[in-house]
């Protein structure tokens, strides 16, 4: 009789222990799936050679020998899966370390960003306050000084003139025409 099949899972819990867990936890789910698949074929030929040596029929001598070879098997294929499992815990180890370069990297960088940030909001305050002065300043030499910039395109006689100047100018002309 066949002895029941634990699951990959379980199987994987009993080979490796705790160390299974611990991979499962840190493994991005696609190496934790190419690793359960290298471990099933693995587990596949662990059955195999188990199976091959239960149906062996000869003396104990063939038997103990297919049970040794199949042991032999298991701890190559051991190895192998320990040396896949030591490679994608130095990759996971190396990508976290550049994720961590990265994310130093980009805090480096958030903060010169803010502090340009904020120093262009100081200069535009300073920039809109010396305006609005240069503003209030050239009000007060000059009340009307927007008023006179607005007829500057005129042409002939009346440029440069502001609405006051003309209205003047077309009162005079009517004030001396009457007398």
């Amino acid at each position: 009789m066949s002895k029941p099949r634990l699951s990959i899972g379980a199987w994987l819990d009993q080979v490796f222990g705790k160390t299974h867990k611990d991979l499962s936890e840190t493994l991005s789910t696609e190496q934790y799936n190419d690793f359960v698949k290298g471990a099933t074929s693995i587990r596949g030929a662990v059955d195999t050679e188990e199976e091959e040596t239960q149906d062996t029929a000869g003396d104990g001598q063939e038997v103990k020998g297919s049970k040794e070879a199949a042991e032999s098997k298991t701890e190559v294929l051991d190895t192998d899966l320990s040396a896949k499992v030591l490679a994608l815990t130095n990759q996971l180890s190396e990508a976290q370390s550049a994720l961590t370069t990265e994310k130093e990297a980009h805090a480096a960088t958030a903060g010169k960003l803010t502090e340009a940030e904020n120093s262009l909001k100081e200069t535009t305050t300073k920039l809109e306050a010396s305006e609005l002065q240069k503003q209030k300043l050239r009000d007060a030499v000059n009340p009307l000084g927007d008023e006179d910039l607005s007829n500057k395109e005129g042409t002939g006689a009346d440029a440069g003139l502001t609405k006051t100047d003309l209205e003047a100018r077309e009162a005079h002309k009517r004030n001396r025409s009457e007398a």
